[in-house]
Order: C-alpha cells, then structure tokens, then sequence
C-alpha cells in the first residue's frame, strides 16, 4: 500500500456530493515550495492535489464547514493520479489523494478582528468508518 503525506492550502470551499449511497468530500489543496534554478532564479512552484474524504451516507458531513479556502491541512492518504487533456489539448495529470487523515491547522496565518495573530491550533481526525474519530 502507498501513502502520501501533503500539507498545503485549501484552494476552494469544499464540496459535498452523493453516489451509490456514499457521501464524497471533495476539496483540492495547493502544496507550495521554492527553490533555486541552475541561473540562481527564485522559482515558485505549486503542486494541487484533489482530495476526497469518503462517507456512508448516513454519517454526518460537517467536516465541510471547517474545509474553507485558505485554511492550511495536512492530509494523509492513498495517492493516484489521471492523466487528462487540457482544453488546449496537452497532457496533464491529476493528483488524487483518497484521505484517510486530515489535520486542520486550523488558525495557524489567521489573524483576530483586532489584527493581531491568533494561537496556533490544529483539529486532527481520521475518517476511517469503524472506530470514528471525527468529533462531527
């Protein structure tokens, strides 16, 4: 079995959808890093992975309202990929992460109303359906 461990940004709100009885979250998330060309040029490089969190549909989906745009995670989980054409009709891949682990860290850059930075705090869960461990 592969694992794959990713911290980055939620890119956009996420998303709840229903097929076959089962509930799929679904939230893409922008791993950013930098480093040095052979030039010595700054170069800023983002790599986004879809991520999807599985549920019974009659388990609750509340883990939505803390995946917002912006929030940094760390997701753990098995990886894929699938090769697709883009409009201009290059090859392109898509980074899948079926999660099995999500920590939300959740106030890490954000600031209060006053300006001021909050504490650093995490939420951490696994969705595995035996032996929940989702506070949700």
């Amino acid at each position: 079995m592969q694992k794959l461990q990713v911290i980055g940004n939620i890119v956009r709100d996420a998303q709840v959808r229903e097929s076959n009885g089962r509930k799929a979250i679904n939230f893409v998330i922008a791993h950013n890093e930098s480093y040095k060309n052979k030039e010595g040029v700054k170069v800023d490089k983002a790599t986004y992975y879809s991520c999807t969190i599985w549920r019974e549909s009659s388990q609750p989906t509340e883990v939505t309202k803390y995946l917002t745009k912006g929030i940094k995670v760390f997701v753990e989980g098995s990886p894929s990929a699938e090769i697709y054409q883009t409009k201009d009709k290059q090859n392109a891949i898509d980074n899948r992460i079926n999660v099995k682990q999500i920590e939300l860290l959740t106030f890490a850059d954000k600031k209060d109303d006053t300006g001021e930075k909050t504490d650093t705090k995490t939420e951490s869960f696994t969705t595995a359906s035996e032996g929940d461990d989702l506070p949700f």
